[in-house]
């Protein structure tokens, strides 16, 4: 019985996720790139808003990370911190990547977000500029 609930309570958090990450593209965006863990713990996004702005974001039902690093990387390597908000509920870190780290012309960029001890927030996620 205890592995049915379990299940159940599963498949309602990646659900909800799941939907919140709908919610996220289209309250004025799109998901450029994203990561649920397998638990439904917690998942990472890279946003574009309607006018252009990019988002890193990692959506969760507890403060699991503490104060976390969004680290961008195309030639270099640049790191900047974010401490947890809450939002409907859920522990939201965000930050812009417009006015926080370099434009370092198009191609590929990487996003990974590491978390207070150290520890790497799922894999890395990615964008392109044009």
């Amino acid at each position: 019985m205890r592995a049915v609930r379990r299940n159940l309570a599963l498949a309602v958090v990646v659900l909800f996720l799941s939907v919140s990450s709908i919610a996220t593209a289209s309250a004025g965006g799109r998901v450029l790139d994203d990561y649920c863990s397998e638990s439904g713990d917690f998942c990472t996004y890279v946003i574009r808003k309607d006018g252009g702005a990019i988002l890193f974001q990692i959506r969760a039902f507890a403060d699991y990370f503490g104060r976390s690093d969004a680290c961008v990387t195309k030639e270099t390597r640049v790191c900047r911190s974010r401490s947890p908000r809450v939002s409907h509920g859920l522990f939201v870190w965000k930050i812009r990547w417009q006015g926080n780290y370099p434009n370092q012309g198009p191609g590929r960029y990487a996003v990974r977000w590491i978390d207070e001890g150290g520890s790497r927030i799922g894999p890395a996620l990615h964008f392109r500029r044009g």
